[in-house]
């Protein structure tokens, strides 16, 4: 694998323990196979708080990683208020 130089970390505060357990276990399969072999991506909930550390070759790749995971939160919660709203 290439040296990792380029770091960031993203918390995303939520308002609920269920939503916090839902949107890891929904993204935690995607941080055990890495998009690319140019990065990585840790998980890590702390109390209402998704942690999410990211590691990757250069800054190009950094945005690309976190725009992804972005991306998969925000359909996550669309989904998770689409079936909260069924209830």
């Amino acid at each position: 694998m290439p040296l990792l130089k380029a770091h960031a970390t993203v918390q995303i505060n939520l308002k609920s323990s269920a939503k916090v357990k839902v949107l890891s276990q929904a993204l935690k399969p995607e941080t055990r196979i890495p998009l690319t072999a140019k990065s990585k991506v840790k998980i890590k909930v702390e109390d209402k708080n998704i942690v999410l550390q990211f590691e990757t070759v250069d800054t190009s790749s950094l945005r690309a990683a976190i725009s992804s995971y972005l991306r998969w939160v925000k359909a996550i919660e669309d989904m998770y208020r689409v079936v909260e709203g069924l209830k």
